[in-house]
């Protein structure tokens, strides 16, 4: 004798769903990159005159 077995639906994962970007966090987010951007190039404008400060009066900085 066999029993009525109902078959269980198989699971689907839901869709993503799009983030949503805050937009205070978003501008807070943009303005750190931005500083970040400043920096390097500071950093690496400050990195070229030293060493062609160096390269001129033959010296080595430490």
């Amino acid at each position: 004798m066999t029993t009525k077995v109902n078959r269980v639906p198989a699971k689907h994962p839901e869709p993503e769903k799009p983030t949503v970007i805050d937009k205070n966090s978003d501008q807070d987010t943009e303005l750190h990159e931005k500083a970040e951007r400043v920096a390097d190039r500071a950093a690496h404008k400050a990195n070229k005159t030293q060493q062609e400060y160096d390269r001129d009066h033959n010296t080595f900085s430490i």
